[in-house]
């Protein structure tokens, strides 16, 4: 069995693999899988065959392959940095008593396996409970009463 070869996943999914390039040193080939079945639709085994052992004739398509490879890999570095870490709770601001308590209630959240979210909302406007020695006007109930 070649090392890193795809046979195994041929002989257990069923399914060929037509066209592809296999690394094997320093060498490249352009090879062809197939599974090979009894008379009652089995698998029972896998071919290989060789298709192209010098890869200049498929110049063109090696050049758009690897291209495509480079570009992969450039998206993969791109998405690597847009996922990492942005914001920590550290990082945000306040060390008032609440704003202590959100950050460890929110730390203690972060390791359950849960999803949650917080948001930074004003307080409401406190009522004053001191009443007021004067009473307030009444607006007018009808226009006609004015």
């Amino acid at each position: 069995m070649i090392p890193n070869s795809l046979m195994r996943e041929v002989v257990r999914t069923g399914e060929p693999i037509m066209l592809d390039i296999m690394q094997f040193g320093d060498a490249s080939f352009v090879v062809m899988r197939v599974p090979i079945k009894d008379e009652r639709g089995r698998v029972i085994g896998a071919a290989g065959f060789m298709l192209f052992h010098r890869l200049r004739y498929l110049e063109p398509l090696v050049s758009k392959f690897q291209h495509l490879e480079a570009d992969l890999a450039v998206i993969q570095k791109s998405l690597a940095e847009e996922r990492r870490v942005k914001y920590t709770f550290s990082s945000s601001i306040g060390s008032s008593p609440a704003a202590m308590e959100v950050k460890r209630q929110a730390r203690r959240a972060a390791q359950a396996d849960t999803t949650r979210s917080y948001s930074a909302r004003p307080a409401p406007a406190r009522r004053s409970s001191r009443r007021r020695s004067t009473p307030r006007a009444r607006a007018p109930t009808h226009p006609s009463s004015a």
